[in-house]
């Protein structure tokens, strides 16, 4: 008898380890939304590049090339995708930009679609980590996003100074890695170095006080 794949049948009976299988349907489940999520990011990535010149030309709405990306969408089947997954890729690579991409990449295709209507940057990134951090579905984030609106409907809060303050902080600094940090290093000479350690304290400074403030 020819020989044959192993199929999950033919696996001896064993004791079902709930906690395994949860935890791969968790790991599994990112790796397959989060694959078809950076699949549309890159492609709009690509298309920011190559049609609009730039994300700056993106915020204008005028790309260079707007007559061959009509022409691109009509033709999308023949790389795999649909004209309407072409003409949303460049918004959910914008909006992956703005969430981070780490971020981005564990939310699925439908979430990114109902986030895209949210102007606010700040809202559309708190309703994203909620979503990530509760594990909403589509249709439960489809339920805050109105919510979250009606509560502002009658005029935008000012937002809190140290909410803004951290998270400018934390754009600039949780995305910067080691290896660039040392990026010449050795050609900053020791007057720079007193300077930048100068910094470095006031930024410290800071974040104590805001650290100090939260715990207030």
């Amino acid at each position: 008898m020819a020989d044959r794949a192993l199929a999950i049948k033919d696996l001896p009976i064993d004791k079902i380890d709930e906690k395994l299988v949860d935890r791969a349907v968790a790991e599994l489940r990112q790796i397959v939304i989060g694959g078809g999520v950076e699949l549309v990011i890159r492609v709009g990535d690509y298309l920011i590049e190559n049609f609009y010149g730039g994300p700056d030309e993106v915020r204008s709405r005028r790309p260079y090339k707007a007559a061959s990306l009509r022409r691109l969408a009509e033709r999308a089947e023949e790389f795999g995708m649909t004209p309407g997954g072409v003409a949303r890729a460049v918004p959910m690579a914008v909006q992956a930009r703005q969430l981070g991409r780490p971020l981005a990449l564990r939310l699925g295709i439908r979430q990114h679609r109902l986030l895209l209507p949210v102007e606010d940057v700040n809202e559309k990134k708190l309703l994203a980590e909620a979503a990530v951090d509760a594990g909403w579905s589509a249709e439960e984030l489809r339920t805050k996003i109105p919510r979250l609106q009606k509560r502002h409907a009658g005029g935008r809060p000012k937002e809190p100074g140290l909410r803004v303050f951290l998270a400018r902080a934390a754009r600039t600094i949780v995305n910067i890695e080691v290896p660039q940090l040392r990026r010449g290093l050795d050609e900053i000479g020791a007057a720079e170095r007193r300077h930048l350690r100068s910094q470095i304290n006031a930024m410290r400074t800071m974040l104590n006080r805001a650290e100090k403030l939260l715990a207030s």
